[in-house]
């Protein structure tokens, strides 16, 4: 018997073979269907435009289509006038998402215009601006009349894996009349140069804008502005389930952030004294809840921002993630943006809002 089947196995082995071939390739693309099946991978999406999100500032942006948009800087007294110019390495919507490299670049100035026109020395005239960097301290570049462009060569931003970076500088203009001289700016460009390796980046782009000066119709509240991250024109409300509110600016203000704890809440890690992530002092005098919680439904952050003070890190921003409530069973509210966001109006005058903010 034993001998027969050893015939028939030699006569046959390559109907054999592929019989055995098969059932094993059929092993092995079912425990591949199952292992998908019960592992689901996440598809992340990156468009073109979402290039060089990774590298951003509080000033500077990505040009769109070539072209470098104008940005006031409202001010008030005499010269000289300060400004902060700050770059980050991650998404200025996520700050838990950082680029995972050093980020070499270099900063080019120049006088222009509010459109970007180039100005000559007549144009200049007295006029100065001076580019210091702060975080870390290094050499400043200096634009006059007789140094009508330049540039800091040799910058740097850090990697760090327990923690995003930030490069802070000073902007200094000195001659400027903040009612005739609207239209003198100085374009200011970051430009991702190489990597450690050698190699250009592929995947960060510059970030570019012509800063110029206004005079402030109210001292302090010019320097700050609040958005929601997620708010665009092709965005509802409904879209999302939660919300990242981002209050930036310079100079001193007070920020008053108030929300009805019945249709949304902030996660703690954003505020509380021993859970949050970005070291906001939320007792004290940075900033305060008032009551200290609830109160009518609604509670209420007090933030005294003032970029000037080393005890608060000269802390420029600071970022709230807001969440709906299990409350809600109906997805489709807020309906629009004015009812989720109310900015500088009153309980009165919003009074179906679900998040009001207002700077001093």
């Amino acid at each position: 018997m034993r001998s027969n089947i050893l015939d028939i196995i030699k006569k046959q082995w390559l109907i054999i073979w592929i019989i055995a071939a098969s059932m094993m390739l059929i092993t092995i693309v079912a425990s591949a269907e199952s292992f998908f099946t019960l592992s689901p991978l996440k598809r992340v999406l990156v468009s073109k435009d979402g290039h060089g999100l990774l590298f951003s500032s509080n000033i500077l942006e990505k040009p769109e289509g070539g072209s470098i948009s104008y940005i006031p800087s409202y001010k008030t007294g005499d010269s000289p006038y300060y400004a902060d110019l700050y770059l980050w390495n991650f998404d200025t919507k996520d700050e838990g998402s950082r680029y995972t490299e050093d980020i070499n670049y270099k900063l080019e100035a120049k006088f222009t215009d509010t459109e970007g026109n180039f100005l000559d020395a007549e144009a200049v005239g007295a006029r100065t601006v001076v580019i210091t960097p702060t975080v870390p301290s290094g050499s400043a570049l200096t634009l006059s009349s007789e140094s009508l462009s330049g540039e800091l060569t040799g910058q740097t931003l850090a990697y760090s894996d327990s923690s995003s970076t930030e490069n802070a500088y000073t902007i200094t203009f000195t001659g400027w009349s903040l009612d005739d001289d609207t239209d003198i700016c100085v374009q200011i460009r970051a430009i991702p140069t190489q990597k450690n390796s050698g190699e250009a980046y592929t995947d960060l782009s510059e970030i570019a804008r012509i800063v110029g000066l206004r005079k402030a119709r109210v001292s302090g509240s010019n320097g700050w502005k609040a958005n929601i991250s997620e708010m665009t024109s092709s965005n509802t409300p409904t879209d999302f389930d939660a919300y990242n509110l981002i209050v930036s600016g310079s100079g001193k203000a007070t920020i008053t952030i108030s929300w009805d704890t019945t249709k949304l809440d902030v996660n703690k890690i954003f505020y509380t004294s021993t859970d949050n992530v970005f070291g906001y002092i939320f007792s004290g005098e940075e900033a305060e809840i008032v009551d200290g919680g609830v109160s009518d439904g609604w509670r209420t952050i007090t933030i005294n921002a003032d970029t000037s003070k080393v005890a608060q890190n000269n802390r420029n921003r600071y970022t709230l993630q807001l969440y709906k409530t299990g409350v809600l069973d109906d997805k489709t509210y807020p309906a629009d943006w004015d009812t989720l966001f109310a900015k500088n109006l009153t309980a009165a005058e919003s009074p179906n809002a679900w998040l009001r903010v207002s700077i001093e």
